[in-house]
């Protein structure tokens, strides 16, 4: 889903209610400008990102509530149906990614990675966060055939990409090449 300048009225809302966004390379993608927005219900299922924000920014100025996060920590001690912590996407490679398009060719490199647990570790790194849902739901464990359309029943486990490791490999291959290739030679 793709919102520019959304609602274009001031007094009006737009309610995105109870919809599977799955399989996507971004599932939601906002302008920073969009705001006064509702997002509830939704159920958000292996995305590569599920929110972005084109050209950097948050979507913070839009409600986001009740809605069901794939890599949400699935902690319901009270068993209410929400999960006992709020749901933050606050990765510090998104940021850069939105700002700078051409990067995105990086995003799943070991170097994404590396910069995003920097800014786990180090609180001067510490990304804003781009969305934060207050009261998430957890997924079901076993998504069933029309929770999301899946050939077959899966766990969230089963839906993680099983080929990280091959990725790094070949980034780091490429890598290698790159530096081979860009030494002077003798002549």
């Amino acid at each position: 889903m793709y919102f520019d300048n959304s609602p274009s009225a001031s007094d009006a809302v737009n309610d995105v209610r109870d919809n599977v966004i799955a399989f996507n390379d971004v599932g939601i993608d906002l302008l920073p400008s969009v705001r006064e927005n509702s997002f509830d219900g939704n159920m958000f299922v292996a995305n590569l990102r599920d929110v972005s924000v084109s050209g950097g920014g948050t979507a913070l100025a839009n409600r986001w509530e009740g809605n069901r996060w794939d890599a949400a920590a699935a902690w319901d001690v009270d068993d209410n149906g929400t999960l006992d912590l709020p749901y933050r996407i606050d990765r510090l490679s998104d940021d850069l990614f939105a700002r700078y398009p051409e990067l995105r060719l990086y995003e799943l490199s070991p170097a994404a990675m590396a910069l995003d647990a920097l800014g786990r570790f180090f609180p001067l790194l510490e990304p804003q966060p781009i969305v934060v849902d207050s009261s998430p739901r957890p997924v079901p464990g076993r998504l069933e055939i029309a929770d999301v359309g899946l050939s077959e029943a899966s766990t969230p486990e089963e839906r993680r990409p099983r080929g990280a490791p091959l990725i790094a490999v070949v980034w780091l291959g490429l890598a290698g090449v790159s530096l081979w290739g860009a030494r002077k030679w003798p002549l």
